[in-house]
């Protein structure tokens, strides 16, 4: 985690020279991304209740040290796959005229898929991963994708069949993401 900060970072700084106006980054995703904007200084609601989370969450970190003409955006919600994004992206990102947005989802479209039967078939998360890039790159925002972890790392007690490549493969993703 320590290189994406790291990673995102360089980004900000290299894009900012180049950009006379305020540079705005959109991150969008699922509850990694949501967690991003934790400060755990700023109580969250929880069941209910307002608590304070146990740490500072990357986003937020991130908005701390870079300029002020930068604004980091989040827009994370837990539970989402590729499907909820296809509902929701234009009104979080292109209405938004981000310059570059990092796009971290994909988990739970497949961890659902093999506990829930609820995920995302290969295709649909193709084609809806597809779709939302090439319209974020057509307002002329860069796109950079976060891979979700690899799900089968740690089978534990669990009764499924191990995925095929091809269910969690990678390398049908856009290259010019």
């Amino acid at each position: 985690m320590r290189y994406l900060h790291l990673l995102i970072f360089i980004l900000i700084i290299g894009c900012n020279d180049d950009n006379e106006g305020k540079l705005k980054i959109v991150f969008l995703g699922d509850s990694i991304t949501e967690a991003g904007v934790y400060d755990k200084e700023v109580g969250v609601e929880y069941n209910g209740e307002l608590v304070n989370p146990d740490y500072t969450g990357f986003i937020t970190f991130l908005s701390q040290s870079v300029l002020e003409k930068t604004e980091l955006v989040g827009k994370g919600i837990s539970g989402d796959k590729v499907s909820d994004l296809l509902t929701r992206y234009k009104k979080d990102v292109i209405d938004l005229d981000p310059d570059i947005v990092f796009i971290y989802i994909g988990i739970n479209d497949v961890w659902h898929k093999y506990d829930f039967g609820t995920g995302s078939d290969i295709d649909l998360y193709e084609n809806g991963l597809r779709q939302i890039i090439s319209e974020i790159q057509r307002i002329g925002a860069k796109v950079v994708l976060c891979t979700p972890t690899v799900i089968g790392e740690n089978y534990g007690c669990l009764l499924y069949t191990s995925p095929s490549p091809r269910d969690l493969s990678t390398s049908r993703l856009p290259s010019s993401a």
